[in-house]
C-alpha cells in the first residue's frame, strides 16, 4: 500500500502493478506570496523572488547556443545581443552596462541593493540621476529618497 509523507507519496511497499505508470514521484511545487505576509498578497519584489530571478537569469545564460568561450563574436550577433548582451565574460553572453553580475567589467558584481547603470553599480533608492530606475534625474535640488524624487 502506498504511503503519504509530507504531500509525497511512497510507493516502495507496492508491487510493479499497482506503481505508477509514469515512474517516478515528484514533490508538490511550493507557492511564496508578495507582501504583507499574506500568500498571494500584493506587495513588492520579496528577496527569495529577486534571488529567483537572478538565477533564473543567470541559466538562461548559461545555454548551449550562447555559449562564447571559442567564438566571442557570436554575442555580436543582432538576436543574441538583444536577449543577452553583445560581451563576452569567461564563456556566456551579457551586456556589460546592465548586468547585475559583469557591471562594467567581467566578474564585477553589484551588491544586494545595487542596480548597474551604464557600467556602474548604482543605489537607485539615493541616486539622484538613477532615482527608483536607471537614467531617472530628479530636477536640480530635489533629492532622491526611496527612490522617488522629493520624497516626503
Amino acid at each position: 500500500m502506498a504511503k503519504q509523507n509530507m504531500g509525497v507519496t511512497d510507493y516502495s511497499g507496492c508491487t510493479e502493478k499497482h506503481k505508477p505508470s509514469y515512474g517516478r514521484v515528484t514533490a508538490p511545487a511550493i507557492s511564496h506570496g508578495g507582501g504583507g505576509g499574506e500568500v498571494g498578497g500584493v506587495g513588492g519584489e520579496s528577496k527569495f523572488a529577486l534571488e529567483a530571478r537572478r538565477a533564473s537569469t543567470s541559466a538562461r545564460r548559461l545555454s548551449a547556443p550562447y555559449v562564447c568561450r571559442w567564438n566571442q563574436e557570436i554575442c555580436k550577433q543582432e538576436a543574441i545581443a538583444v536577449l543577452l548582451g553583445p560581451d563576452c565574460c569567461g564563456s556566456v553572453c551579457t551586456d556589460l552596462k546592465n548586468d547585475i553580475f559583469n557591471c562594467g567589467s567581467c566578474g564585477h558584481i553589484c551588491f544586494y541593493g545595487s542596480v548597474c547603470c551604464n557600467g556602474d553599480c548604482v543605489d537607485v533608492f539615493s541616486n539622484h540621476r538613477h532615482c527608483g530606475v536607471c537614467h531617472n534625474t530628479c530636477p536640480f535640488g530635489a533629492l532622491c529618497q526611496f527612490g522617488l524624487c522629493e520624497y516626503t
